[in-house]
Order: structure tokens, then C-alpha cells, then sequence
């Protein structure tokens, strides 16, 4: 580790709510109010509006395919 580094380590969960999390560092290297953040991983959650979305697409191309279903043998096209 290079000199002049302090490191910190610290587990944060929270549920639904209004919650509000700061951290406030000052070391050697680093100018006032910056903040390093090394080897941290996120996930990707999709959100719900893109879960019903993608939901609504699946029903909506259901629903084509079983119109055009019906359609197709009520005219009654024959191709020789």
C-alpha cells in the first residue's frame, strides 16, 4: 500500500426510507473533501417500472400473434 494512506472499512445496509449517509476524510495525497473509493463492485437491480414494461411487451406481442392467429382463418386464405 502507498504511504500516506489510511484505510477504512465499513458495511452499509439500508431499507426503504429517507436515509441519508456521508462520510467526511481527510488524508495525506488526497485534497480536502475527496474522496477515494477503490475495488467496490454494484450490482444492477432493474427496476420495477422496467420489469412491467418488459412484462406489458410479452403480453402485448401475445396478443398480436393471437389476433393474427384469428384473423388469419376467418378470411380463409389459400396459397398454392
Amino acid at each position: 500500500m502507498a504511504s500516506g494512506w489510511t484505510v477504512y472499512s465499513a458495511i452499509f445496509s439500508a431499507s426503504s426510507g429517507p436515509y441519508t449517509f456521508s462520510l467526511n476524510f481527510h488524508g495525506q495525497g488526497v485534497p480536502a473533501g475527496d474522496f477515494v473509493v477503490d475495488n467496490a463492485s454494484v450490482a444492477a437491480v432493474p427496476e420495477a417500472s422496467t420489469w412491467a414494461m418488459m412484462i406489458m411487451g410479452f403480453v402485448g406481442v401475445g396478443f398480436l400473434a393471437y389476433r393474427r392467429r384469428e384473423t388469419s382463418k376467418k378470411i380463409g386464405f389459400r396459397l398454392a
